[in-house]
């Protein structure tokens, strides 16, 4: 259940495989949740490339940072901790 306590990750690339991207639901999620963070595990140079949609998933989420590794998931535990 959401609620404006829930922080949603999503883990994923954002890749729309050229099909509608569907921000409006991110858009409703969001608006449900305290906040929304995206890890995604490509290299940043490849967002918005392609079938990528990140540009636009961007815009509904407080914060986007690649996660590609161990040490990158740990970095993001420690900030979202303390």
């Amino acid at each position: 259940m959401l609620s404006k306590n829930t922080t949603l990750i999503i883990v994923g690339d954002g890749r729309a495989n050229y099909h509608n991207p569907w921000e409006r639901l991110l858009d409703e999620i969001r608006s449900k949740c305290r906040r929304v963070i995206w890890l995604n595990p490509e290299p940043e140079q490849f967002w918005g490339t392609g079938d990528s949609e990140m540009n636009t998933y961007n815009a509904y989420c407080r914060e986007v940072r690649p996660c590609r590794n161990l040490n990158q998931l740990i970095y993001f535990i420690q900030d979202l901790v303390f």
